[in-house]
């Protein structure tokens, strides 16, 4: 038996498919929930890390910003 003859054989019968949803939509739900409340409490509880950098440039000479009328 080869792959193409099995996955030929393959039916999906979507009726029944949505049935079963159907039939399971609270076990569904309650799943999607916890996941999801689980997700938001470990992101609320985990430890804030930070890393920032800065530079600071001071020039002491004087320029057109500084005296703008150009005078000394």
């Amino acid at each position: 038996m080869s792959v193409q003859s099995v996955a030929a054989d393959v039916d999906v019968d979507l009726r029944q498919l949505f049935a079963s949803l159907a039939r399971n939509w609270l076990r569904i739900l309650v799943v999607a929930l916890v996941v999801t409340g689980l997700a938001f409490a470990l992101t609320w509880l985990a430890t804030p890390h930070y890393r920032a950098e800065t530079r600071l440039l001071i020039e002491t000479r004087e320029s057109v910003y500084t005296r703008p009328d150009g005078t000394n």
